[in-house]
């Protein structure tokens, strides 16, 4: 994933897309360094007004595969 892709995953408010803004290097909880991928422009897919524009989110690099994250 790299910045600038659209991107789509799966969340509990339901299934969500967005833009990689950018890609900051933080630790997490476990104090582990690793890779933290901010979106913005997000819709959600059923109800695409739901976000403002300037809404973002932070994904850890860890959830990527259990958020179902992909490139679209």
């Amino acid at each position: 994933m790299k910045v600038d892709n659209r991107v789509r995953w799966h969340s509990a408010a339901g299934i969500l897309e967005g833009t990689v803004k950018r890609i900051d290097i933080d630790k997490n909880r476990a104090g582990d360094w690793i890779e933290w991928f901010v979106i913005g422009d997000m819709i959600h897919t059923l109800n695409p007004k739901r976000f403002s524009k300037d809404r973002t989110t932070r994904i850890p690099s860890t959830m990527l595969a259990a958020l179902k994250v992909e490139v679209i």
